[in-house]
């Protein structure tokens, strides 16, 4: 269920991912202070093929709006 506790979104850099030191930093510190953590991965940064129509781009600011919407859709709690 949707859940109220704030979520931390972490966006990586270009060459980052979920498993980069910095993102696995940030989720030691959402853990031990209760918060909910999330690092999307951009198109072609999962280490799978992208196989969409477009790739991304850092200033590709539609693809962050998009997963900001998904995220406040499915929580109900404060992004952070």
């Amino acid at each position: 269920g949707r859940t109220e506790v704030p979520l931390l979104v972490l966006f990586h850099g270009l060459e980052g991912s979920s498993r980069s030191h910095y993102a696995e930093a940030f989720a030691d510190f959402a853990r031990e202070r209760g918060l909910g953590y999330v690092v999307p991965h951009f198109r072609g940064c999962s280490g799978e093929l992208n196989h969409g129509p477009r790739a991304y781009h850092s200033g590709d600011y539609e693809e962050v709006q998009w997963i900001l919407q998904r995220l406040r859709e499915r929580h109900a709690g404060p992004l952070l």
